[in-house]
């Protein structure tokens, strides 16, 4: 069995005219003769040289530690060894590189000699893949021989992170590799890692079992009874694009030209990850991060040329709209602006193309759902929580990226034992809760009779871990008084955490939602939607707390790795 991670590096550099860029690719014309005596190399990397899949070079900054022992355990008694390994990087063209690290084991071969033939199912396997220590090149060689940061842990210059986890900093290698340090500018915000590929070729009937979500994009592939299934994964808060190669028998067993259609598969779908995530990073980056100078030029060239590409009919055998909607659902678009004239630079062509992208992805993306949880014991004050919850839902209707969202859910007088089920029955990609809370007591749910009934902090990490077992949150806003430890108890658990450390009132409260939500339903990040929540606040709310703070300072904005305060 083979499995293949892709980790496409867009590198927007080419068109900003500024920096110096060491170890250029060849260019196009290269002759092999010329290739060969020049030897040109990307430090850290390897010596480029080229094939089939165009010039490529080895990555020498990625170590491995006992390789051939890390393979999936099977069971308490056979577990599967790697045999085989590479590491190469790709040049797809001047904004477009690809590291693709692969690795073959013989977990085939060990599941047919089990006597209980007990399938293992293909999400177990990219799992296992997925969380593989591997050890990077740290950027900074003056840093100590050994420091710890959350799970990543630096020895000797190398950084280890599973693998899942290493595509930004292998962006940052690269840049780090191919950017003079003399450079004025730090242009490492234009090397972006984009949407990460897996790939996993296997034989049918060899006891490994598909998942439920899948899809089939092509059968008999050239009739070569090879299948092509594909399915998107969710894992570790990130969405995995997955295709798997099903073949008729084991690879060795297949003829030259079935190796042949095979491998063109495989690159054809490779190529095409890199072209979308390489147009709509460009496309959104060019709205946030415009590089100006020949970026006019350049990018708007690029830009043409792979839409021309995405649209181009019969550019492969099989279903391709099929294949070309199953590439196109990739989260860099939900980002997308909306003046496709302006970023083909007034090329009707492009510009045509670049919104029929757009539509496709529009339908094909699965919406983001926001849960409004609240509750509202009879003996406790009460609250007009119908102000903050109009706000989210006009704020939705507003909103230019609104069609990516589902419609706002409200769980409203939650049971303090019906938590859990409004979590698991909405899958929230956003959950927002507005209720009391004490120190020490909790957030204050209700009983069956309306009383209330307290979920100390404690349990409801308990809950928020037990939901991200099935939908990991990208945010959770806690909306209460004295939330931090709250917030705090489920950072790991969720994207970001919004807590308060004092008294949180309520007009106060509501302000911040509907600015939160207005910017979100707007199509920007989270740090930005608490940022321009908080400067509302500021602006409004001028008089201090009676401790004398400001009372934009008691919210609190937490991420695993970072953490933000007012």
């Amino acid at each position: 069995m083979d499995v293949i991670f892709q980790f496409p590096i867009i590198d927007r550099r080419p068109a900003t005219g500024n920096g110096e860029t060491l170890n250029a690719w060849p260019g196009a014309n290269t002759t092999q003769e010329a290739l060969y005596s020049r030897r040109p190399f990307i430090r850290n990397f390897g010596i480029i040289s080229s094939s089939v899949e165009g010039y490529y070079c080895n990555v020498n900054c990625i170590k491995y530690d006992d390789l051939h022992y890390q393979g999936l355990q099977v069971n308490k008694d056979a577990s599967s060894a790697i045999v085989n390994s590479s590491k190469k990087l790709y040049s797809d063209g001047s904004f477009a590189k690809k590291i693709e690290i692969s690795f073959t084991d013989n977990l085939e071969y060990v599941l047919r000699l089990q006597e209980d033939k007990q399938p293992v199912n293909i999400t177990a396997i990219l799992k296992h893949y997925a969380n593989l220590p591997i050890n990077v090149l740290n950027i900074n060689p003056n840093q100590a021989d050994v420091q710890t940061k959350g799970d990543e842990k630096t020895v000797n210059n190398f950084t280890q992170v599973s693998l899942s986890e290493a595509g930004p900093m292998l962006a940052k290698e690269y840049f780090n590799a191919t950017t003079s340090h003399r450079a004025e500018n730090d242009l490492s915000k234009f090397v972006i890692c984009g949407e990460v590929y897996i790939a996993i070729i296997f034989p049918r009937d060899c006891g490994i079992q598909l998942p439920d979500n899948i899809t089939l994009l092509q059968h008999n592939i050239e009739g070569t009874n090879i299948s092509l299934f594909g399915f998107h994964w969710r894992f570790k808060n990130q969405i995995f694009k997955v295709c798997l190669f099903e073949l008729p028998q084991p690879q060795e067993k297949l003829s030259n030209r079935e190796l042949e259609v095979l491998e063109n598969k495989r690159l054809q779908m490779f190529r095409l990850n890199t072209e979308t995530d390489a147009t709509l990073i460009i496309v959104k980056e060019n709205e946030i991060n415009p590089v100006g100078g020949k970026d006019e030029s350049e990018s708007k060239k690029f830009l043409k040329k792979n839409c021309e590409k995405f649209f181009k009919k019969r550019r492969f055998q099989g279903n391709q709209d099929d294949i070309r909607d199953f590439v196109l659902q990739n989260k860099n678009a939900a980002l997308l602006p909306a003046d496709f004239n302006r970023i083909a630079g007034n090329d009707k062509y492009s510009a045509e193309n670049l919104k029929k992208i757009y539509e496709i992805v529009k339908a094909l993306l699965p919406k983001k759902t926001v849960l409004f949880v609240t509750s509202n014991p009879t003996e406790i004050n009460p609250f007009d929580f119908g102000k903050a919850y109009d706000s989210m839902v006009n704020a939705r209707k507003a909103g230019k990226e609104r069609d990516f969202f589902n419609e706002v859910i409200p769980k409203l007088s939650v049971q303090k034992d019906k938590i859990m089920n409004s979590f698991y029955e909405n899958g929230p990609d956003f959950l927002h809760i507005t209720l009391h809370n004490s120190t020490a007591r909790g957030f204050y749910f209700q009983d069956q009779d309306g009383n209330a009934d307290p979920v100390s902090v404690d349990k409801f990490a308990e809950y928020i871990q037990l939901l991200s077992e099935i939908k990991r949150p990208e945010a959770i806003i806690l909306c209460a008084c004295n939330s931090l430890a709250h917030a705090e108890a489920v950072k790991n658990y969720c994207g970001y955490a919004m807590g308060t450390d004092a008294v949180f009132p309520e007009d106060v409260s509501i302000l911040y939602t509907e600015k939160f939500y207005e910017a979100l339903f707007n199509g920007l990040e989270i740090t930005f939607c608490h940022n321009v929540a908080i400067q509302a606040i500021k602006d409004k709310f001028t008089d201090p707390l009676q401790d004398g703070h400001n009372v934009y300072e008691i919210l609190e904005l937490i991420h695993p790795d970072t953490y933000t305060k007012n």
